[in-house]
């Protein structure tokens, strides 16, 4: 009984130690999703802001444009210093970077030639349509990523509920064993005092003598 009480804690521990380790990567994971999410809205609101400067190119317009820029970059660098991680390669974070630098050239191109006052020409590259190829491009990319990011969250996911699953049925059995076991020592203890006959609890005889 006691080997087995051992057994079942060995189980459980082990059990909690699965959950940890999956909580953990569950975190990391939801972490990087997020990131996603950021470097997708920040991007697109990067393309925005240019056409917005090259129609009213205004100073603190310019302001905010920088802001995003330096933003976008930090974004990407957490991205990197993520790999490798649940749902996360290195081929699709530098894809990705890739694009985000494409896109960041585009936006410098068009607020750079507005603010040089060459308005019109600021115009004809948003009309060139070169930053809807590389929309199309980094929506894939980022959808590549988030749809494998949320498989690793499922498997997870899946590994809790079965570690928990595991840690309360070692939890049931060991307080089965453990109760047990302090009955078989309590037996034993009633035995060697004489306070118990020879068959054991409930056997038929005489009742013990003080």
């Amino acid at each position: 009984m006691a080997l087995t009480l051992s057994a079942v804690c060995v189980l459980a521990a082990r059990s909690l130690r699965t959950v940890d380790d999956s909580l953990q990567a569950v975190a990391r994971t939801e972490y990087a999703q997020a990131q996603l999410v950021d470097i997708d809205q920040s991007l697109s609101d990067l393309l925005a802001m240019a056409r917005a400067y090259a129609s009213a190119p205004e100073e603190p317009l310019y302001g905010d444009y920088r802001r995003l820029v330096r933003h976008i970059d930090a974004t990407l660098d957490r991205l990197d210093a993520l790999v490798p991680s649940p749902g996360l390669t290195r081929y699709g974070v530098d894809a990705l970077a890739a694009l985000a630098r494409d896109r960041e050239q585009f936006a410098a191109q068009v607020i750079a030639q507005a603010r040089a006052g060459e308005d019109g020409a600021a115009q004809r590259l948003l009309r060139l349509g070169q930053a809807k190829g590389n929309r199309a491009a980094m929506r894939a990319t980022i959808a590549v990523l988030q749809t494998e990011g949320h498989r690793v969250l499922s498997l997870d996911r899946q590994a809790i509920g079965r570690a928990r699953v595991v840690f309360l049925v070692a939890l049931w059995v060991s307080g089965v064993a453990a109760v047990l076991l302090l009955a078989g020592v309590a037996r034993q203890l009633l035995r060697r005092a004489g306070r118990l006959p020879a068959g054991g609890f409930g056997a038929p005889g005489t009742l013990p003598v003080d």
